[in-house]
């Protein structure tokens, strides 16, 4: 993985591959943009990939790892793998 530095900075959720709809919604609901431990582990859950992270509070963890289930569940509702 190249360093974070040498990565395009993700500034929507929806670059992050969360549902369109999802994604919107967020947009709608006032919320500018994922916090830099969303950007690093949103796109890696939505992967398959086990997580294990650590950051102080109040930097979006809890919804870091409910976006990617909310993301399955909306794109199950659909019919979508």
């Amino acid at each position: 993985r190249p360093p974070r530095a040498m990565m395009a900075p993700m500034r929507t959720f929806n670059d992050l591959g969360l549902d369109e709809a999802l994604a919107g919604g967020l947009s709608s609901l006032g919320f500018p943009g994922p916090t830099p431990v969303q950007e690093l582990s949103i796109p890696a859950l939505l992967g398959g990939r086990d997580l294990l992270m650590e950051s102080e509070t109040g930097t979006g963890k809890t919804f870091a790892y409910l976006a990617p289930a909310i993301d399955l569940v909306a794109r199950a509702r659909r019919g979508e793998p």
